[in-house]
Order: structure tokens, then C-alpha cells, then sequence
């Protein structure tokens, strides 16, 4: 008899689990509409002014034709700009470099981050804590069904990569950047690049940077809907005898799920 209640309670647990992953599919389905309809998130501090001066002094085009950017780009290089693309992790040239100056867009020569704000991040992929200001636009994609954090080039909206809250001091970001979305302009060979850019660049020592709410929120409501799901589909079934621990597995992701809302929503209290 207790054969028989272990299977009957697993299968339960199994169909409720079922559920709710077809209804997670279905809210993120809506949260992405939604987003869609949101305007991006730039990430900005700095002078305007000098934004324009930057823009002037790399002749920047906002606005290209598909075909102009495939007479620019490498097919890798518009595989990753202009299709949202990712490079093997590992094969970049700029995960080695450590000299002083600022990596800009492959695209349109717009300064994107400096050698001050990048790590070592053991990805495979060139990693920065954060961007020169008014440099980037942040937005949520669902390519993977959770949400992510996209980063792209503010001024030719050309993919880079993605940005991640597992990053080091002072702001506890990961901009995960694609390698082949980005040109090194050493400081000692653009020195009027390198003044400009630090007149803009995020102030060092600032204990933490918030991710933007319009960002931000869409991952805390998704992960607050996979905690409670989960938890509830398990506490639904029917009570008794733990037969298996296997049960209790689906409260490890509700446990993981919970602790990612709690450490995003707790950078907005600090």
C-alpha cells in the first residue's frame, strides 16, 4: 500500500508541476508584450553635452540602413551587433587586455566602457562593472524564457551582450560583453579620447549602482510567480509519509527562486 500511495504521490507532483511550468511560460509570454511596450532604460549621469561632443568626435550614425551595416561589419561582426548574436566564450583577443584605455562599439565608435571598470570574470567573455555614462540602453529580453538583462550600444543600438547582479565591487554588476562588439583604443594613442571619456565615466567608490526598476522588475516578478508556483504545487498534493526524497526536490528551485528576489529587491533598499 505505501508502493502504491509513493507512485500516486510523485505522479501528483509531477502534474502540478507540469502546470505551473505551462503557466510560467504563459506569464512571461504576457511580461514580454509588456515589456516590449516599454521604452529602454539609459543608463545616464553624465553631461550631455559631452555625449554630443563624443558622437561628433567619432562620427557617429545613429541611424543605418541593413545593407550599410554589412558593408561595415564583418558577418560575425553583424551576427552579434545587428542579430543579437553570442561569440564562443574564450575566443575574444580583449579578454587579455589590460593596458589603460576604452573599449568602444564595433559598430559606431562610441566609448563604451574602460580598462578601470573591467575584470576577470572566468566566463570566457570580457566583463565590466560598469559603463561609461549615457553609453548604454538596458532592456529585458525572454529569448530563454527567463528574463535577462540585454545591453546595447545607446547610440547605434547594436547588441553587446547581457548584464548580470553576480559582479564584484563597487556596484556588484556583471556587464558581460561580447568581444567581437567592441574595438581597444589604448589611452596612450587617443589621449583626447581618454580625457573626454573620463569626464563621463561612473565615479569610482560608489558602494552599489541599482539596476533600473523597469529592468529589474520584470525578473522579480517572474521569480516571486516560480517561488510561489513551485511551493505551491508541492504543498497541494496529497500529505503523508515522505516515500522518496526526490519530492522534496522541487523546493530546492522554489528556495533558489525565493533568494533571487530577495537579493534583487534588497539592492534597491541599500
Amino acid at each position: 500500500m505505501r508502493t502504491k500511495y509513493s507512485t500516486c504521490s510523485v505522479c501528483s507532483k509531477f502534474e502540478s508541476l507540469r502546470i505551473f511550468v505551462a503557466r510560467a511560460v504563459l506569464f512571461t509570454c504576457v511580461l514580454s508584450s509588456v515589456e516590449s511596450l516599454l521604452p529602454p532604460t539609459v543608463l545616464t549621469g553624465g553631461s550631455q553635452s559631452v555625449h554630443r561632443q563624443l558622437c561628433v568626435k567619432f562620427g557617429q550614425a545613429i541611424d543605418k540602413e541593413d545593407t550599410e551595416w554589412r558593408d561595415i561589419l564583418s558577418p560575425e561582426e553583424y551576427y552579434i551587433l545587428r542579430e543579437e548574436g553570442t561569440e564562443p566564450p574564450f575566443s575574444s583577443e580583449l579578454n587579455s587586455v589590460k593596458e589603460s584605455g576604452t573599449f568602444v562599439c564595433r559598430g559606431c565608435g562610441a566609448p563604451l566602457f574602460t580598462t578601470g571598470s573591467k575584470f576577470d570574470s572566468g566566463t570566457g567573455w570580457p566583463s565590466f562593472t560598469y559603463p561609461v555614462d549615457d553609453s548604454v540602453d538596458l532592456r529585458t529580453d525572454f529569448k530563454l524564457i527567463i528574463p535577462r538583462t540585454e545591453c546595447r550600444c545607446a547610440t547605434c543600438k547594436g547588441h553587446l551582450g547581457h548584464v548580470f547582479s553576480d559582479g564584484p565591487e563597487p556596484t556588484g554588476l556583471r556587464y558581460c560583453m561580447n568581444g567581437l562588439a567592441m574595438s581597444f583604443k589604448s589611452d596612450d594613442e587617443h589621449p583626447e579620447t581618454a580625457k573626454l571619456v573620463n569626464s563621463r565615466e561612473v565615479i569610482e567608490g560608489r558602494k552599489s549602482v541599482r539596476p533600473p526598476l523597469g529592468v529589474a522588475l520584470p525578473g522579480i516578478v517572474l521569480n516571486s510567480f516560480l517561488a510561489v508556483a513551485i511551493t505551491s504545487s508541492f504543498f497541494s498534493g496529497p500529505h503523508g509519509q515522505a516515500s522518496s526524497v526526490l519530492e522534496y526536490f522541487p523546493l530546492v528551485f522554489a528556495f533558489y527562486f525565493g533568494w533571487l528576489v530577495v537579493r534583487d529587491i534588497s539592492r534597491f533598499m541599500s
